[in-house]
């Protein structure tokens, strides 16, 4: 690993990340704390996810009756 001084290293998430994945040292500490954040962000990517699922699933089943009917009247 190479060292750097803190005034270096990227200061977001992603490029502290990145810092270490190119072999930069940026401290254990201060790695897990990345680990630790970057999970969290997956966890609330997925769960926005699947609110946008729900909200999509809800307009195909409003829409659907729609498709099946061409002569029922749009809002």
């Amino acid at each position: 690993m190479t060292p750097l001084c803190d005034k270096e290293l990227s200061n977001t998430l992603i490029g502290l990340y990145d810092d270490y994945q190119r072999g930069f040292e940026i401290g254990e500490q201060l790695k897990l704390c990345v680990d630790l954040a970057l999970s969290l962000e997956l966890e609330l990517s997925i769960h926005r996810l699947s609110e946008a699922e729900a909200v999509l699933e809800g307009q195909v089943v409003e829409a659907l009756p729609r498709c099946r009917n061409p002569y029922s009247k749009r809002d």
